[in-house]
């Protein structure tokens, strides 16, 4: 606490971490998150597919992270599985994000997430401008496809989530995981009219919800709260991507979540 200001908080003086002085923002702004284009045929721009599309789902790239490492009990899963009408010929895969997000063992805190695994990946997205995540509208609100040895996807709600990059991994005690994280949101759109409309077309292949989030969309977060870094996302060196699902504190979303994933790609000029 600073004698000059005596009554100020932690979060309002900035925060001294050996990554430098991070200044906290207030969450007292309503949460941005985009919002879908729902279509079956989107002009797609130049796309490197980080997961998914051209390049199949792999659980064996992916791990759950969630707050149970502080103290919490909130759960994730990743199941990959075909795209329901999906050929032999041309197989297509999902990763189906499934699990229960609590948020009373850490008084309103609260999050699930799966990561990539490995401390030396690098992507190079310099030549892209952004991101694009895919999501599939199953044709019934009662999840997706059961699988043996797989705890089975509860019903789908609207939620927010978030896709979370980082551009550098800090090995090692007592730093270790005291990265800075690249945060943006998107919300799926499961509502009545959304899913009467992949029921009543889901013979002519799956519905899909499209969002696009500029490198600018992405900001800055430190343990869950927003921070002014003074620096922007290195594009050029990203180190790991996350799929996660949070309370928001105040703007609380708990319970049983569910979400199936086409692909997350980057995303530049021209045409596919």
């Amino acid at each position: 606490m600073s004698s000059k200001h005596p009554n100020a908080t932690r979060e309002e003086l900035g925060q001294r971490t050996d990554l430098g002085i991070m200044h906290s923002v207030k969450m007292t702004a309503p949460i941005v998150y985009s919002a879908p284009v729902t279509g079956y045929h989107v002009r797609h721009h130049r796309r490197f597919d980080l997961f998914g599309g051209s390049k199949p789902w792999d659980k064996t790239e992916w791990t759950a992270q969630d707050d149970r490492l502080r103290g919490g009990i909130s759960t994730s899963h990743l199941t990959i599985h075909p795209i329901p009408g999906s050929s032999l010929d041309s197989p297509g895969t999902i990763a189906t994000f499934y699990g229960n997000l609590d948020t009373k063992t850490l008084g309103g805190a609260g999050f699930a997430s799966q990561r990539t695994v490995g401390d030396d990946r690098r992507w190079d997205l310099n030549d892209y401008y952004g991101i694009e995540v895919v999501v599939l509208i199953p044709p019934s609100n009662t999840g997706l496809i059961e699988l043996d040895d797989e705890p089975t996807p509860a019903p789908i709600k609207e939620r927010i989530y978030t896709i979370v990059v980082k551009d550098c991994i800090i090995r090692g005690e007592p730093d270790a995981g005291k990265e800075i994280s690249w945060e943006w949101n998107f919300k799926p759109k499961f509502g009545k009219e959304e899913l009467e409309e992949a029921e009543h077309h889901h013979k002519k292949g799956p519905v899909k919800q499209y969002f696009k989030a500029n490198w600018g969309d992405f900001k800055a977060f430190y343990r869950g709260r927003p921070v002014d870094v003074g620096k922007r996302l290195d594009v050029g060196r990203i180190k790991r991507v996350s799929i996660m699902i949070r309370s928001f504190f105040q703007e609380q979303q708990d319970g049983d979540f569910s979400v199936s994933l086409v692909s997350i790609s980057a995303v530049g000029g021209g045409e596919a």
